[in-house]
């Protein structure tokens, strides 16, 4: 086999993880409320996608650990509402 077959089988095996974003989302959410008026930094929108990111593991586990405890094997809607007023106490009826 030559060596350039053998790069290009290689290379093709090699593939970058694939990281969920919210970029296109806040995006659209700053479109709406501010109808485009507002820009946002690529800094600014790395810090909004990794709060993004924490706030949705944080209620994607507490959501878990209340359907543990009522012993099914499903995440229901009212488990994410539930979990969104445990992790976000004083603003969690504003997502809901």
């Amino acid at each position: 086999m030559s060596q350039k077959y053998l790069r290009k089988k290689f290379k093709k095996g090699i593939t970058k993880k694939k990281t969920s974003n919210f970029n296109k989302h806040i995006h659209k959410v700053l479109k709406q409320l501010f109808i485009g008026e507002i820009t946002i930094s690529k800094k600014a929108m790395k810090v909004m996608n990794s709060i993004l990111l924490d706030f949705f593991d944080r209620i994607s586990l507490e959501a878990g650990q209340l359907v543990k405890l009522s012993k099914r094997k499903t995440i229901q809607a009212i488990d994410i509402q539930t979990a969104v007023k445990f992790v976000i106490p004083n603003g969690g009826l504003y997502g809901l």
